[in-house]
């Protein structure tokens, strides 16, 4: 459909993030209010300095936002973790003006890393996926307290512990950034693994993981996934503990990225442990501190659950 005609009943609240080949916005539509990811797709145009993603690249994306998103109504392996997926379209034509605006009022705000859309055609294409809005990134989240902190790495590894049970899945890209957090006023969270219930300790904090632009799962005889062995670029970064743990991920699967290795969330859950005790927490845990020297001893997600730090309320 035309993307101006997709936006004709929908108004447009804010900008709310940015991503290496799309734009993320917060909409209404009839008062539901949702997120919006707008990707460019098939076109000629480079933007970001990178060239636009195939229609196939994307739907692999697609088809592990859906299948992570359905988590919530299954059985035997139940959790609320990964944002919901409401579905994707593709539209056509130039970039909208409601959208051009918030971008540059965030541009103003916070300044952008990528490039502005205007400069893409009447002919590009888009696929927008429609989420719902998950919360804060924990990178641009407030310090919290030890509590807080442990409520957010039993969710994430609870959704990753889940995903592996029902999927195969590994994330591969559970940077700070998508991990999003939200406030409730709910007391305890459940989830299902293997068709044991469990409970998790809220703290206030509620969290939904994002973005599968790199994950992997499998269905049946189907696997979805992105060969990263072709993106030399992503293993050269320096400076962040992320960047190492790309590389420490194509150590672990012999840069075979089709194949199910369950360490890397593993690897990815270390990685927040880090920006937890570095970077967010208002005091020094001992407990915390204690579960990073032992977490790498682990596999996978599944059996980081058991680790005492969990279980011990």
């Amino acid at each position: 459909m035309d993307i101006n005609e997709y936006f004709a009943s929908r108004n447009v609240v804010k900008k709310i993030g940015e991503g290496l080949y799309g734009e993320v916005f917060e909409i209404v539509k009839n008062e539901d209010y949702m997120a919006i990811k707008v990707l460019p797709v098939e076109g000629e145009v480079i933007i970001n300095g990178e060239t636009q993603k195939k229609f196939f690249e994307v739907l692999s994306e697609i088809s592990v936002s859906k299948e992570l998103s359905n988590l919530r109504t299954e059985a035997s392996n139940q959790v609320d973790g990964f944002v919901k997926f409401f579905g994707a379209k593709c539209c056509r034509g130039s970039y909208p003006n409601c959208l051009l605006n918030q971008w540059h009022i965030w541009n103003e705000e916070w300044g952008s890393e990528n490039d502005n859309p205007e400069l893409l055609n009447e002919d590009q294409h888009y696929i927008i996926f429609e989420l719902e809005l998950g919360g804060t990134s924990l990178e641009d989240y407030r310090a919290l307290v030890a509590a807080e902190a442990k409520s957010i790495l039993h969710q994430t590894t609870a959704a990753l512990a889940v995903g592996e049970r029902a999927l195969k899945f590994e994330h591969r890209d559970l940077h700070w950034g998508n991990v999003l957090i939200h406030e409730t006023r709910k007391n305890m969270l459940s989830y299902t693994i293997c068709d044991g219930r469990r409970d998790i300790c809220t703290a206030g904090m509620e969290v939904r993981l994002i973005d599968f632009t790199l994950s992997r799962l499998e269905k049946g005889e189907c696997v979805v996934f992105s060969n990263l062995s072709e993106d030399e670029s992503l293993f050269q970064g320096q400076g962040d503990y992320q960047f190492d743990v790309y590389r420490m991920m194509r150590k672990d699967n012999g840069n075979r990225w089709h194949e199910f290795n369950p360490r890397s969330n593993v690897l990815w859950v270390h990685y927040m442990v880090d920006k937890l005790i570095n970077q967010k927490l208002t005091r020094k845990s001992k407990k915390l501190q204690q579960f990073f020297n032992r977490m790498l001893e682990y596999e996978c997600a599944s059996d980081m659950l058991n680790d005492e730090y969990f279980i011990d309320r």
